[in-house]
């Protein structure tokens, strides 16, 4: 399928996460996926503002074959400080738990890459305390039931149950809280990842 999701370092201090979703199935699904992650990559090792990342692979995919859609976020953790840096393109917010359990959908929007090569893309910024969680997923994952805004309202129960009483492997855990009524209609990929204190 064309669902990605990649971790890697930047430099000493940072890492680099993006993840996201190309319109489609199939071997060219998959190929542009390889691509279009690994220009994320490639772009992040020479300017890491996570809209100049988001807008050089949009121009990158406009320059390419008509009719590609790719939904993606990049972003950028500061292992000592706890910032996040972050742009969407028409993909999913992450969700955030929060030290003191506290769960909700951080702030943004973007155009879908590969639509308009002359868009902007805007960059947002939150800080994650030690104790806290980032869930980053793609649209199969809340879009089950064709209804979005209930997806996300699930998924956010699911994540807030789960975090509650966390199992061993949290993200196969959520997976399976949101799948437990209904079958996955379209890919879908979710990670979780905690925030631990770096030396």
């Amino acid at each position: 399928g064309g669902d990605w999701y990649d971790v890697f370092r930047i430099s000493e201090h940072s890492i680099g996460i993006s993840i996201g979703d190309v319109a489609g199935h199939g071997l060219q699904a998959a190929a542009l996926m390889g691509s279009t992650r690994q220009a994320i990559r490639t772009v992040a090792y020479i300017n890491d503002d996570p809209a100049t990342v988001i807008q050089e692979v949009n121009r990158a995919l406009c320059r390419s074959d008509d009719g590609i859609m790719v939904t993606a976020l990049f972003a950028t953790f500061d292992l000592l400080d706890g910032s996040l840096r972050y742009c969407l393109a028409g993909h999913p917010a992450p969700i955030v738990v929060r030290a003191d359990g506290a769960v909700g959908t951080l702030e943004g929007k973007g155009l879908v890459l590969g639509v308009d090569g002359t868009a902007d893309f805007e960059a947002y910024e939150t800080q994650l305390e030690v104790g806290s969680a980032l869930v980053l997923f793609t649209d199969g994952l809340v879009e089950t039931e064709r209804d979005y805004f209930k997806g996300m309202a699930d998924l956010e129960q699911a994540v807030e149950e789960e975090y509650r009483n966390a199992s061993r492997n949290i993200a196969d855990a959520i997976l399976n809280r949101v799948f437990a009524r209904r079958s996955p209609s379209d890919d879908s990929m979710l990670s979780s990842r905690s925030v631990r204190a770096t030396c």
